[in-house]
């Protein structure tokens, strides 16, 4: 029996190197960027509007926020080994094309929409653009990888969360630092099918999911040992448990349909959020829960409709930079029209 379930493991945890998608990674990701929508939807009208955020939603979203994005990031990471198969050419390129090319197109879209136009030609400003630390650096983890292999592993996350916490600014550089260990921990994990399959044991689920639970309730919160444990814990729990016994219900396929376009989603909320609070402002209406509720609705509604035209050109521009094979198709089929 307990090798029977480590042959259906390694089914689910690898067969996204075939192409397909796993299931319980789309809902989970799906679940991180719902929780991420209600931190947005809560907290911009505290940020852009005369607004307070109700202790509720504090709690819950310091509840949330140990797991939102190193969740997130971990589950990229877990992603990477189909993508190092590829040839060099076609790595790099797909990474500029998916990751850079989206990142500088609503970066714009965010310093027109906020009215900094003039921080336009300012390269710091750039780096990275408010919401969109996550997709840069995504794109950066993704640019060295190929070095990153190289070491033996688990010494490129321990490093990393050393290094975050020996520097003292805790902000973009630490950052990054420490949301290193979350992407090339998913890396590894993903790459053993026995680390995979040890997440899953009994004993290992329930200490990880009890530890979590008590540590966000009780652990001090801001940037310590601690909030990095906790995250570290609780992605072990959700891993564990969801390729354990996730089995797509029915009522849960809109949190994979979010995860499954998490990118159009993730890009699209902020300015939409931001331009929702704008138009509700102009009326003059800045109660809280009704600001939430827009943001939320809004947010969900935009990144539906933008999923299902990220396909078709131009709004494909807004999430991918066309391959060379996609201007080649474009002119033959020009030509074919004029001819």
């Amino acid at each position: 029996m307990r090798r029977d379930r480590h042959s259906e493991l390694r089914v689910r945890v690898q067969v996204a190197d075939r192409g397909s998608r796993i299931q319980w990674m789309d809902f989970v990701r799906g679940a991180a960027m719902l929780a991420l929508l209600v931190w947005h939807a809560s907290s911009i009208p505290t940020i852009y509007q005369p607004a307070s955020m109700p202790d509720a939603f504090a709690h819950l979203n310091n509840f949330l926020a140990p797991y939102r994005m190193p969740v997130l990031m971990f589950l990229s990471g877990m992603l990477l080994g189909r993508s190092l198969t590829k040839p060099f050419g076609e790595y790099y390129g797909g990474k500029l094309r998916k990751l850079l090319w989206p990142y500088v197109v609503w970066a714009a879209i965010f310093l027109a929409a906020t009215q900094q136009l003039e921080l336009f030609a300012r390269p710091q400003v750039w780096i990275p653009v408010t919401y969109l630390w996550f997709l840069l650096f995504v794109f950066i983890y993704y640019c060295v990888a190929p070095l990153v292999g190289r070491f033996p592993p688990g010494v490129i996350p321990l490093v990393a969360i050393i290094v975050s916490m020996m520097i003292e600014d805790r902000g973009f550089i630490s950052k990054f630092v420490l949301f290193a260990a979350y992407f090339y921990l998913g890396h590894q994990l993903s790459s053993s099918t026995r680390a995979c399959y040890a997440t899953t044991r009994g004993v290992v689920r329930w200490t990880a999911l009890i530890a979590a639970v008590v540590l966000s309730l009780f652990a001090p919160s801001g940037w310590s040992i601690v909030a990095i444990i906790t995250s570290l814990i609780g992605i072990v729990a959700v891993v564990g448990w969801f390729q354990r016994f996730y089995r797509a219900p029915q009522k849960s396929r809109f949190v994979e349909y979010v995860g499954a376009h998490s990118i159009v989603y993730y890009l699209s909320h902020f300015p939409v959020m931001f331009g929702m609070g704008a138009v509700l402002e102009v009326f003059g209406l800045d109660d809280f829960y009704l600001l939430f509720v827009a943001n939320v609705v809004a947010a969900l509604l935009v990144g539906w409709v933008l999923s299902k035209l990220k396909a078709r050109y131009p709004i494909a521009l807004l999430f991918e930079f066309p391959a060379t094979s996609y201007w080649a198709r474009r002119r033959r089929a020009r030509s074919g029209a004029m001819s």
